[in-house]
């Protein structure tokens, strides 16, 4: 095979498979959050894409719903913080009733930590990122999947096909 079609494959399949990661990757930047269903949705959402989320700012509300997600599909960039609150705005009863679906769907340490700071209460506790890096991975640094550079596609290649090169 010549090398130039070798070299249109590896860019195809290199352009294709970036697309795809880039559709399940989903930035989480200074997200104030919203209620407690439309996150719940959301989280399934992204549990059933299989999606990566990145969080890079502040994740508050419920948006630490995504904390709930499988492990290794988060990672946290330096800088992102969880800001957790008890839910409010509907009736007495649907606020008891969040209140629990959130706990549930957290992860032991998110519990454990809400539990140290007294609870969930009215005012915001912000859960920093020196503390919420000790349970995520950070994000880079060969700790989450990326797509494999051109150079190690064409290396790949080449030793596929050394008569070719």
């Amino acid at each position: 095979m010549p090398a130039w079609v070798g070299l249109f494959l590896v860019l195809t399949a290199c352009a294709l498979q970036e697309g795809q990661l880039q559709e399940n990757v989903h930035v989480i930047k200074n997200n104030p959050g919203g209620t407690v269903i439309d996150y719940a949705m959301t989280s399934l959402h992204y549990q059933e894409e299989g999606s990566i989320v990145r969080f890079e700012g502040y994740c508050d509300s419920a948006c630490t719903l995504l904390l709930g997600l499988p492990a290794d599909k988060l990672c946290i960039y330096k800088g992102a913080s969880f800001g957790f609150h008890r839910p409010y705005g509907a009736s007495k009863q649907a606020n008891k009733a969040a209140e629990e679906y959130l706990y549930s769907q957290y992860p032991d340490w998110v519990r454990r930590w809400i539990s140290d700071q007294g609870g969930l209460q009215s005012r915001i506790k912000r859960m920093p990122f020196e503390e919420a890096s000790a349970h995520i991975k950070r994000c880079g640094h060969n700790r989450e999947p990326v797509t494999p550079s051109i150079e190690e596609w064409i290396k790949d290649d080449a030793m596929r096909y050394p008569g070719d090169a």
